[in-house]
This record gives structure tokens, sequence and C-alpha cells, in this order.
């Protein structure tokens, strides 16, 4: 029983047999690895190495949920995660990097796009666009201080994204 991803409440791990359940559920269903690949949006080498015990971004797993028609008590064992999420280290820079995260995510979604998507539009990888949505990547190469706080002290600025394309997606997710 391994924990890796962020898991709902109620959930403590994946099983250990995850990628036999994703392969025996291909299978079944008379799925080639290249067809549920191209359903969920990865490489067949992505879902060979998931069904040979690699654990998916959030946006693949969603994506085999969907498709293969599997819930979290089908993979996941109930229980209490050891590890609770880390959501932000509780400083206001650290607090608007959750809620820029929160508001990138929403925005991606409604788009429909995957994190890969996304992520080949900036330059980065499907993981740093993950961990920038979460709101763990305090120093990551693609946030800046926001220039209209250049002014104050460097634990009160604002972040912002850098790349132009992230900027005017989390705009749009935060609009609500």
């Amino acid at each position: 029983m391994t924990s890796r991803s962020r898991l709902p409440e109620g959930f403590a791990a994946f099983r250990d047999d995850f990628g036999e359940i994703i392969r025996k559920k291909r299978v079944s269903e008379g799925w080639s690895q290249q067809t549920l690949a191209d359903l969920v949006g990865v490489t067949r080498e992505t879902i060979s190495r998931m069904e040979n015990g690699a654990w998916p971004l959030p946006d693949t797993l969603y994506g085999l949920m969907r498709h293969l028609e599997i819930d979290w008590g089908d993979f996941a064992v109930p229980g209490v995660s050891e590890r609770p999420p880390k959501r932000f280290d509780g400083s206001p820079r650290g607090e608007d990097r959750f809620h820029m995260g929160q508001a990138l995510r929403k925005a991606r979604l409604s788009k429909g796009w995957t994190l890969q998507c996304l992520a080949g539009r900036c330059g980065m990888s499907a993981a740093q666009l993950s961990r920038l949505e979460r709101g763990e990547s305090s120093r990551s190469k693609f946030l800046e201080d926001d220039p209209r706080d250049a002014e104050l002290p460097v634990e009160y600025r604002r972040y912002r994204f850098k790349h132009p394309l992230l900027r005017r997606v989390e705009w749009l997710g935060s609009r609500d």
C-alpha cells in the first residue's frame, strides 16, 4: 500500500495492484494500450508504465476513471492518510500561491485542457504545472514578484505567473 497522490477524504492510499486493475479493466474493454492512451490523452508508454506500477498524474487518473468507469473504491484503500495534503505554508505568499493555483486549475478544467496540453503550451512539464496548481512551487522559474508590489517587503509581495498564457488562464479562473 503506497500513498503518492492526493486522495479524497476517506481513502489512505492506492492499492498495490493499481496497475493490474487498470490492465484488467482495459483488456476487458477490448482496448489496446494505445486505444486507452488516445482516450485519456497520454502516450502508450504512460499507460504501460502505470500498468507496471507507476502512479498517474491527477488528470491522467481522472481520465482513466472516466473511460474505464472505475471509482476510488476500485483502486484506493479506505482509511485516513498518514500524510495529509500540504496546502500552503500559512504565509501571505504561500496563500497567494495556493489561490493562484486553484484559479489556474479551475480555468484549465473549464477549458477542457489537460495538464499536458497547457504545460506544453507554456514550455513546462505536466508535473511542474501540477505543482503550481497545488501551490507547492515557491521557488519556481514560472513565478515572479508582481511588479506592482515592488515597494513592499518581500514577504508581502504577491506572485504572478511569468508566462502570459498562465497569467491569462489564472485570471479567468479567479473571476468568480
